[in-house]
């Protein structure tokens, strides 16, 4: 059972404090919070999770909920930054453990939230006019509100959909706040801190983060963007709506839905009085200036790597806050099957030649000549030769053989620190390193499809790890060494029916090559990479996905389709997230010398 207060908040009931409790004390409290276990994240967990919870379902005097609400602080920022390492900067779907603890560390702030929550209607319901109660309301308003903005963080950061009444709760607030003159009094953003905020402040922090459609980011980025909230929310104007304004740099926000704020070019005309108007304009500009700094320190051509941030990452941030959506493909609702492969490792040792490669007599087995035999180690516990990884069994058994074809190395930077050597070898590139095992495509449904892409179905029994921005792979149904290339756009952890996946065409095929760079004394060592064909339609020639860092415009490279190899120049960064880059390139011509102009001077 729940009650509702007048905001329409969700508080749970309250009964008779239990014998015993300590938590009407906010003496005790403290004394039992600095007793804490600290270095022991999950037992401190649990311990305040479970006296949360009791608080906010027992009854206490409004000044006593108060003070010992504000208590509890301190220990949650503990704890959650503690949690976040099992479900931080990870592949998905996440396992059952990490999602588990994810779920928590939302709840320990909803939790909290639900406090403050109880103490507001308190007020509200006592009518009381005293300046300290006020104040307090005020300051009520504040945390929760940034609490609710972390439970909103602690959704996206694992792909979950805003929980339920979450929106509603942060505008009504919000309304509630206006409407009574309080929305830009300071107030201190934790107790005993020196940050200072107000009210509207934290209101357009969430803004912001829902307006930058954070489920098209990778989780290092949504981090990036929600700890540059507070700078940036700065640069941002609220205000109500002009309707006659179509400006691209437009949000609604609806105070009376449970909804985040949605362009203004997908909004339905007229606007009442409980639409707020959320310009980005003033930030768009600050984020350019930002952008042009970055760019000249990095080429202007950064992939998200070591750095929190990158001038990829502005652009698109400049992008989703500066254009109107568009779909530019009708979407049917259609389920069917695909193959795929996940990372740019292996769609490469899944996208092979068709030809059967020529047969080689096997020779016959004789007695090992003295020198070839181990005579340290057991014939049992020997390697195979030529084993290109090794690992330990599960439970740390027997050992296994891994590959370095499996899926998802981009992902941990593993795809660009793998070298290959092409010397003393006629074989083609994808037979130069020990026999491996290929991986097998992962099968799964699809939701709906449009010319440009898919809405995929990722769960089942075996699935790969991904994340947003990962190459993915699409066997075609003709011919199993052919794949057609998406990319992983955005994802939606969608409770009961699993993972979601927005999948991008950007071509219809693809070549596994290797490449690496031309060195002023050599060649480095060789990458796995995908070569695709140029689109006429889009004017864009071939371009070559490569690991994530490796490579930059104007590189010198060399690419080895097994059959032809060529030396190209890499002329522009197309697209790049943490797991891949993609480059137009020119190929040199490597007969003509271009630092002598002897031949030229007759012609001038």
């Amino acid at each position: 059972m729940e009650n509702k207060s007048r905001l329409g908040l969700y508080i749970p009931e309250q009964t008779p404090m239990r014998q015993g409790s300590f938590l009407d004390d906010p003496e005790r409290v403290g004394e039992w919070i600095n007793s804490l276990p600290i270095a022991n994240v999950g037992e401190t967990a649990r311990r305040v999770f479970k006296a949360l919870v009791e608080l906010n379902r027992m009854e206490l005097s409004p000044a006593t909920r108060i003070k010992v609400t504000e208590l509890f602080h301190r220990p949650i920022n503990h704890i959650s930054e503690g949690l976040r390492k099992y479900y931080y900067d990870v592949t998905f779907p996440l396992a059952a453990k990490s999602h588990k603890v994810a779920v928590l560390n939302r709840e320990l702030h909803a939790e909290l939230a639900i406090a403050y929550k109880i103490f507001i209607e308190e007020i509200l319901e006592s009518g009381s006019t005293r300046k300290l109660d006020r104040k307090l309301l005020v300051i009520a308003i504040h945390r929760t509100l940034r609490q609710l903005a972390r439970v909103l963080y602690h959704s996206v950061i694992i792909y979950e959909p805003y929980p339920k009444g979450v929106w509603r709760e942060i505008h009504r607030l919000y309304r509630y706040a206006e409407k009574s003159g309080a929305e830009e009094l300071p107030v201190k953003e934790t107790p005993g801190g020196s940050s200072v905020s107000s009210i509207q402040d934290i209101y357009l922090r969430s803004l912001l983060f829902a307006a930058c459609s954070p489920y098209r980011l990778r989780q290092p980025e949504i981090a990036a963007l929600h700890q540059r909230l507070p700078e940036w929310s700065g640069h941002l104007t609220l205000g109500k709506v002009d309707q006659r304004s179509r400006a691209a740099t437009l949000f609604i926000s609806k105070l009376d839905s449970d909804r985040p704020p949605g362009h203004i070019s997908i909004q339905e005309r007229p606007f009442d009085r409980h639409c707020r108007q959320l310009d980005t304009s003033g930030l768009v500009s600050h984020l350019r200036t930002i952008a042009a700094g970055l760019a000249e320190s990095e080429r202007g051509d950064t992939s998200f790597g070591p750095a929190p941030f990158s001038a990829r990452l502005l652009h698109k941030l400049m992008a989703v806050l500066s254009s109107r959506p568009e779909r530019r493909y009708v979407r049917t609702r259609l389920n069917f099957e695909l193959n795929t492969a996940a990372g740019i490792p292996a769609i490469h040792a899944m996208t092979r030649q068709s030809e059967p490669e020529p047969a080689t007599e096997e020779p016959e087995a004789g007695e090992p000549e003295l020198d070839d035999l181990d005579w340290f180690t057991r014939s049992g516990e020997r390697p195979l030769i030529n084993t290109p990884l090794y690992g330990q069994g599960p439970g740390g058994s027997e050992p296994t053989i891994g590959s370095l074809d499996d899926p998802m190395d981009e992902t941990a930077l593993g795809g660009a620190n793998e070298s290959l050597s092409l010397q003393d070898s006629d074989a083609p590139v994808w037979t130069l390193t020990a026999e491996r095992k290929i991986p097998d495509p992962f099968n799964c449904k699809t939701d709906n499809e449009s010319a440009g892409g898919y809405c995929i179905l990722w769960h089942g029994p075996g699935t790969p790890p991904i994340k947003v921005g990962e190459v993915l792979g699409i066997q075609s149904t003709s011919d199993r060494y052919r794949f057609a290339i998406g990319i992983i756009r955005w994802m939606r952890n969608v409770p009961i029916h699993g993972l979601q996946v927005g999948v991008e065409f950007i071509a219809r095929e693809s070549a596994p090559v290797l490449a690496g760079r031309v060195a002023g004394n050599g060649e480095e060592g060789a990458l796995k990479c995908l070569l695709l064909p140029g689109n006429p339609a889009q004017e864009i020639s071939q371009t070559l996905i490569t690991p994530p860092l490796p490579f930059h415009t104007e590189d010198r490279i060399w690419i080895d389709d097994g059959h032809n190899r060529r030396e190209v120049e890499l002329t522009r960064l197309i697209d790049s997230s943490g797991a891949f880059s993609r480059f137009q390139f020119v190929t040199l011509d490597q007969g003509a010398d271009t630092t002598s102009f002897d031949d030229i001077w007759s012609e001038l």
